[in-house]
């Protein structure tokens, strides 16, 4: 019988405090990967589907870290994700201290930490 998508996360996955750590492929920028529905994806953007509906086809929504409980990018505990825009992950990374972001006159230039 073959494990549930839910099942085969919980398989490689540590737990540190609240944090659900993938343990299984990452990307080289260390966000979990899984092959779900045919294809490759990021673990917290599956776990956004299973906890909080997130449509996998929508690629205008994200699934994001609520960086300022978790700064693990391998944590898929729904309640560290939520759904939104790219212009979303990129004000709550700027305001948590992820990414910086400073103005040189009309360009914005960020570089991270």
């Amino acid at each position: 019988m073959a494990l549930s998508i839910l099942e085969r996360l919980r398989a490689k996955t540590e737990y540190i405090g609240e944090c659900w750590l993938y343990r299984g492929a990452h990307d080289d920028k260390g966000y979990g990967r899984i092959r779900f529905e045919g294809k490759k994806r990021h673990v917290n953007r599956v776990s956004c589907y299973l906890f909080h509906g997130l449509d996998l086809l929508d690629e205008t929504l994200h699934a994001l870290h609520k960086w300022r409980i978790c700064p693990n990018k391998s944590c898929w505990n729904p309640e560290h994700l939520y759904i939104g825009t790219n212009k979303d992950n990129v004000k709550d990374t700027v305001e948590s201290g992820v990414l910086k972001s400073r103005r040189v006159g009309n360009q914005s230039h960020r570089r991270k930490n």
